[in-house]
């Protein structure tokens, strides 16, 4: 008896949501390095890390020019991007990379938050935190708890 494909691959009925909540969430990271390119959120992180790296000199933060942060960024989108069919075929190599995926958005959005609070301003990409969380959260309620059994053929 062979396992259909689906039934590999975790594939089911939550799989649209899990790909529509993974589309979001590409899209919400869209919108938010827009956000941050448009109200020059390099001038406010390139001193940032270079005064992390005075005081942890062992922490290795990047500074970047404009070009190759969008470059690096729309690198990344265009991967996630690729990604999203498996998401709504329910790839179950497909859980832990969404779990990696929410946590590293919804911590950008916090980090995005905190910042402002601390600096008492409205810093860049801050506005655009809150689709940050969401997203992080949609994306983390549709992701499947426990695979479907295969069925019995």
């Amino acid at each position: 008896m062979r396992e259909s494909k689906e039934a590999r691959s975790g594939g089911g009925v939550g799989s649209r949501g899990w790909g529509l909540a993974w589309l979001g969430t590409v899209f919400a990271l869209l919108l938010h390095m827009v956000d941050e390119a448009v109200h020059d959120f390099l001038s406010f992180y390139n001193p940032a890390v270079l005064s992390v790296r005075e005081k942890l000199p062992w922490f290795p933060l990047p500074t970047f020019e404009l070009a190759g942060w969008i470059a690096v960024l729309s690198l990344v989108l265009l991967v996630l991007l690729l990604l999203a069919p498996w998401a709504f075929r329910g790839a179950r190599w497909m859980k832990p990379v969404s779990w990696v995926l929410a946590i590293l958005v919804g911590t950008n959005g916090l980090l995005h938050f905190a910042a402002a609070l601390t600096l008492r301003a409205l810093i860049p990409g801050v506005l655009t935190a809150p689709l940050l969380l969401l997203a992080a959260f949609c994306l983390a309620g549709c992701i499947p708890k426990r695979q479907a059994p295969a069925p019995i053929v």
